[in-house]
């Protein structure tokens, strides 16, 4: 989580899922190890105090790994699996996104290639820049070509610079309400 503490990025992660679903919205997940499990935790807390069905109110699909590699999958596969997950998306939130490569860590390559395809299929992004990595990548490059994302225009300074965890959950569901009004 770089910068971040770990308990306190867990309870954003946790809170940004609880209020995603408690706001009435779908999370599709990766359920990518860092992230993943602890977004659909906070969703599965909101519904089960709700009692929602959980297939409708969350879909995972894990990529499948083994021994935590993606290796064994051809390149046509991976790309099939990736590209449906982002088709069924309306808005993409772009948090954290690290990995290592040759004992390094650096920005995720697939977080980065995700970002390309919901470009690409014209999804809604919200890279929280924040969190650093891969989603401080992709809020620099939608800075630099800004007016495609007018709705991200006013909470640019945010999403760069939030810290603290209710307020970037905050700073997300007013972005996606602003989305929905569009």
């Amino acid at each position: 989580y770089g910068a971040w503490e770990k308990q306190n990025a867990y309870n954003f992660l946790v809170q940004l899922g609880y209020q995603l679903i408690k706001n009435g919205y779908h999370i599709s997940s990766g359920f990518v190890e860092g992230v993943g499990p602890q977004v659909i935790n906070g969703a599965l807390n909101a519904i089960n105090e709700d009692n929602l069905n959980i297939e409708k109110a969350i879909t995972i699909k894990p990529l499948p790994l083994i021994d935590g590699s993606d290796k064994h999958m051809s390149k046509s596969s991976k790309e099939m699996f990736q590209n449906n997950m982002i088709e069924k998306a309306g808005i993409i939130i772009f948090l954290f996104g690290n990995n290592y490569y040759d004992g390094e860590l650096r920005i995720s390559q697939g977080v980065l290639h995700d970002f390309q395809r919901a470009k690409e299929q014209g999804k809604y992004l919200i890279p929280v820049g924040s969190t650093g990595y891969c989603a401080k990548h992709i809020l620099l490059e939608i800075e630099r070509n800004i007016e495609n994302y007018p709705y991200l225009k006013p909470h640019l300074n945010d999403l760069k610079s939030e810290k603290n965890p209710q307020k970037l959950v905050d700073l997300i569901m007013t972005i996606i309400k602003d989305i929905k009004s569009i």
